[in-house]
């Protein structure tokens, strides 16, 4: 393995980069001011390659990583991990980490590309790319992800929610999972997760600090914490909506989240509606933010981690309030350019030389 002088001035060095994923041998080229340095690089090159050899398979180490955060993720996100890890990874499962290369991972990008969402996509190459970085936090890998696609969000308004309630009313237990939601922004786990003890009568507060979510073995478990730490909380509700309760001891709701979705979409399709349960919580907290409130409190009583998801997902405008707002900018235009809008009169025609000067 010695450098060759190019007509540049540099010195360069050609090694075996092994076989492609078509069964092609494929090389690779390193060039420096000085023959040493050449030398060095593909020296220090081959002998990364003959550790990667050695390296574990992809398999191992996606499996290694679900293991490692069994105890600390939630059920649910474990059980997303399996079932991507089983359905996403046939192609690359045998790989050795050491014989991954960038160009593989954009090749899986581009076949998941075709028939699956951009944000599934992101989840997938997600699991993938934290496994590579447990084993080895120095590999770095180039690839490019799909564009996220627009989504066009059924968010109801005050008539469509007010439809939601009235329509409910026969399903105690739909009618104020939809207040719950549509009032504090819970989420259909934590509605399904509250206790009788969780509410504070004297306060009109409830208590948020469990959910009912899936296992690994696709079974309903009551979770003693909520999605992330910020999820904790107290929601405090007018005291109508506590009085709606009732009083009771044990768990309030006796059905599952899936109950609550399926319950839902049929009583949204009797009305004609393309909302989700989900979308209450985008109702909710734009209509927060519409009637002033600041995001800091909006964030405190929706239970973000971040405010990044609540405001790039979901402080949608309005319908029932666009009107309104529109209405306001117009009018604070009108009163303070009033002189401005008149009709032409005398004291706004430009005389003949004024004209002149402008034009």
């Amino acid at each position: 393995m010695k450098a060759k002088k190019t007509k540049s001035g540099k010195y360069k060095v050609v090694v075996s980069a092994g076989k492609d994923a078509t069964g092609k041998y494929r090389q690779k080229a390193f060039t420096a001011p000085t023959k040493k340095e050449a030398e060095f690089l593909a020296a220090q090159y081959q002998m990364q390659r003959k550790e990667d050899r050695k390296s574990p398979t992809i398999d191992f180490v996606i499996k290694s990583y679900i293991g490692s955060r069994s105890a600390v993720c939630s059920p649910k996100t474990i059980l997303e991990y399996e079932r991507m890890h089983r359905l996403y990874f046939e192609s690359l499962c045998s790989k050795q980490v050491g014989d991954l290369a960038s160009e593989d991972i954009q090749r899986l990008i581009n076949d998941l590309a075709f028939n699956h969402s951009p944000k599934t996509v992101r989840n997938i190459i997600s699991l993938l790319i934290a496994a590579l970085k447990q084993h080895n936090p120095e590999r770095r890998y180039q690839y490019t992800l799909p564009a996220d696609a627009a989504i066009e969000r059924h968010i109801p308004d005050d008539d469509d929610l007010k439809k939601l309630m009235e329509l409910s009313r026969p399903n105690k237990e739909l009618h104020l999972a939809i207040i719950l939601s549509a009032f504090g922004s819970l989420r259909r786990s934590e509605i399904c997760g509250l206790s009788y003890e969780d509410i504070y009568r004297d306060f009109n507060a409830i208590y948020v600090h469990s959910a009912v979510v899936l296992d690994q073995n696709n079974n309903w478990i009551h979770k003693k914490y909520t999605k992330n730490r910020q999820s904790t909380r107290q929601v405090i509700y007018s005291k109508e909506v506590i009085d709606l309760i009732g009083q009771g001891t044990g768990r309030i709701f006796k059905c599952t989240p899936d109950y609550i979705t399926s319950s839902f979409c049929n009583l949204r399709d009797r009305l004609g509606l393309k909302c989700r349960f989900h979308d209450l919580r985008h109702y909710t907290i734009s209509t927060m933010h519409a009637i002033g409130i600041p995001d800091q409190y909006i964030q405190q009583r929706s239970g973000h981690k971040t405010d990044k998801t609540m405001k790039e997902v979901y402080r949608n405008p309005l319908k029932s309030q666009s009107n309104v707002f529109v209405a306001k900018i117009n009018n604070y235009f009108s009163e303070n350019f009033k002189d401005e809008l008149k009709p032409e009169n005398e004291n706004n025609i430009l005389t003949k030389n004024e004209n002149q000067i402008i034009s």
